[in-house]
């Protein structure tokens, strides 16, 4: 709480002129400054008993309150300070409402940094994405160009051999044989076949195929064996066996099956009627 102030011109106008002496008195024990008051209807005089000498002390009398006595410019800038005082003391109090806004636009201005953050490493994994892309495409290209050499590497060979075949075949079938005679005409026939059949097998060959063996009067399997037709016997012991062999049958080194089925006519029993 403020206190009280007292300025000289209130003791001047509260001391009576019968209060002189104590005041002396006061003022002489305490040791402080006096200052002169004249007595009451006495101001314009210049005599000296009539000037009171007061002290100026925190009190009058020690049966009185204290009053600290102050000059009326040390009041004035005593309450100015405490005003200012009082001003900053509620500048200072932090706005809850202020103090929220400023965290919530801290937390935003994270999220914006953070975000752009993440565009950043969003637009360079993007440009790793592409060229990563680009790079698979031209692998790709390069793995089907590869391909290609090792395919036509692979099919050069028994291709040759076919072609040589077909070419043998066709100047055996413009060839004139009026003028031989019959016999010439047959073993030359069966030697070009036998020619045909050496080059067609040296081209399975060389595609990496093996020929699956097959025989006939061997039994017949649907699992290695392809049947394209049938023939009826009486005898019972050639039921499901094989007839003919129509087509040889080619599998690649370790197959469990065939790659390609031997194509076969198989015999059927059928039991002879009565009076046969």
């Amino acid at each position: 709480m403020t206190e009280p102030w007292t300025t000289r011109a209130d003791v001047q106008d509260t001391v009576e002129p019968g209060d002189r002496e104590p005041a002396r008195d006061f003022a002489e024990r305490s040791g402080e400054e006096t200052v002169q008051v004249p007595v009451a209807g006495q101001v314009n005089q210049p005599d000296q008993h009539a000037v009171q000498e007061l002290p100026v002390a925190d009190s009058c009398s020690t049966d009185s309150p204290s009053f600290p006595v102050h000059d009326a410019e040390e009041v004035e800038g005593a309450r100015s300070a405490e005003e200012e005082r009082d001003a900053v003391d509620v500048d200072a109090t932090p706005d809850p409402d202020q103090v929220l806004l400023d965290r919530l636009e801290e937390v935003l201005e994270d999220h914006r940094n953070r975000m752009a953050l993440l565009l950043a490493d969003r637009a360079e994994l993007e440009h790793a994405v592409a060229e990563q892309a680009a790079t698979i495409d031209t692998l790709r290209g390069r793995v089907e160009e590869l391909t290609g050499d090792q395919v036509r590497a692979l099919l050069l060979p028994p291709g040759s051999r076919l072609v040589d075949v077909l070419a043998s075949l066709r100047d055996t079938a413009r060839r004139d044989f009026s003028d031989l005679p019959k016999e010439t005409v047959l073993r030359q026939h069966a030697n070009e076949l036998e020619h045909a059949d050496a080059g067609v097998s040296d081209a399975v060959r060389a595609l990496g195929l093996v020929p699956v063996l097959c025989e006939v009067g061997e039994k017949f399997s649907s699992r290695f064996h392809q049947a394209t037709g049938t023939t009826d016997t009486s005898t019972a012991d050639l039921d499901k066996r094989i007839a003919r062999v129509i087509r040889p049958g080619f599998t690649f080194p370790g197959s469990p099956r065939p790659s390609i089925a031997p194509q076969v006519v198989v015999y059927k029993y059928i039991a002879p009627t009565e009076g046969e």
